[in-house]
């Protein structure tokens, strides 16, 4: 019966795909020559991160993006065309390697590997405020790491409202560190308030056939596609230094600030326009991190511990009478809307803990 099923979707999947490419081909012709120009300039230049950067303190590299490239690019989102097809998604799964997602050390992407999603978004420097009873190590730790937020739709806001976040904080003299959070890759419907719902670096399989595309292209790289490993990001604290034993939460949920929550309308809107400074300035309280308890996950670390029936568990959300509050993220800027930030800026996805102790299939 499932062998009936999926040589049905086959030809329809053809089907959605090539229709994609001829909706992608025919959207691009529709661009004025100063957005087809505005986009190009991006990718005709080298990098815009110099030789030296990496071996600068942190604080400085987050300076040195903020006041180079991201805000040099800053545009007017609401001339803003990009949003992501079915023909970028089968780019990805045909073309791209997705180990760089998970492998590569830096914070500007290549400039042969464009992003096919979450094309559109604004991005603000920001910092943590660990709570004081908080468990966990490294940069959960730190009130002085020096970091950006970047907000976006990993589609365009048409049909379905698919939002999500990205965490940068900046170490001296090493790679920064990162994670990704959302709140379902099916998204939430027609909700157009960005801050309705918690995020997480956990998501459900989506049940979107077009949306598989996508958990496949990762599959190919991470035997759990539709998450992100947090143990890096406890393992090392602003100045570069190790953490012996690193403390770190499997499952963290982005809750919004309440206030933001409520101030912003769901009816159909650019979500980047509730993001302008006279709504969130420097100094707004974004996110309070939620995360499981250390001793639910006591072998997290192991990866031969972590199969699929402890995913399944690590899936479900988390009980408001057992979750430790982490922290804070608040911003430390306006958000803008910048080219760089939307084409070359990179965030690192750690791959999740990887199933019976084996490597991560490589493409």
């Amino acid at each position: 019966m499932k062998i009936a099923k999926t040589a049905r979707f086959v030809p329809l999947a053809g089907l959605i795909l090539a229709f994609g490419a001829y909706a992608c081909v025919k959207r691009k012709s529709m661009q004025t020559e100063e957005e087809r120009s505005q986009s190009a300039s991006i990718f005709e230049k080298k990098s815009q991160i110099p030789d030296d950067y990496e071996k600068k303190d942190g604080c400085e590299k987050a300076d040195e993006l903020w006041f180079g490239p991201i805000v040099s690019s800053q545009y007017d989102h609401r001339k803003d065309v990009k949003g992501v097809n079915l023909w970028d998604l089968a780019n990805l799964t045909a073309l791209f390697d997705m180990n760089v997602s998970m492998d590569l050390e830096s914070d500007e992407l290549p400039k042969a590997r464009p992003k096919a999603i979450h094309k559109s978004g604004s991005v603000a420097q920001v910092f943590f405020k660990p709570a004081d009873d908080s468990p966990f190590t490294g940069l959960w730790a730190d009130n002085r790491a020096c970091g950006l937020i970047r907000l976006s739709l990993a589609n365009k806001d048409n049909d379905v409202v698919i939002p999500g976040l990205a965490v940068k904080m900046f170490v001296d003299g090493k790679p920064s560190q990162n994670f990704v959070a959302m709140y379902s890759l099916d998204g939430q419907a027609k909700d157009y308030n960005f801050f309705a719902n918690s995020f997480s670096n956990i998501v459900p399989s989506p049940k979107n056939p077009a949306l598989k595309i996508l958990e496949k292209a990762f599959a190919k790289a991470a035997f759990f596609p539709t998450a992100v490993y947090l143990q890096d990001y406890a393992s090392i604290d602003r100045n570069g230094n190790k953490v012996d034993n690193p403390v770190f939460p499997v499952r963290i949920e982005m809750e919004p600030n309440p206030a933001l929550k409520q101030k912003f309308s769901s009816d159909k809107h650019d979500f980047r326009d509730d993001l302008d400074p006279k709504n969130i300035s420097s100094g707004t309280e974004l996110y309070k991190v939620w995360a499981s308890r250390p001793e639910d996950y006591p072998n997290a670390a192991n990866d031969s511990s972590f199969n699929e029936q402890t995913f399944e568990a690590a899936q479900q959300p988390l009980d408001p009478a057992k979750r430790v509050l982490v922290g804070t993220f608040i911003s430390r800027t306006a958000f803008v809307s910048s080219r760089w930030a939307d084409e070359r800026l990179f965030f690192k996805h750690q791959r999740f803990a990887n199933k019976l102790g084996t490597e991560a299939p490589k493409n």
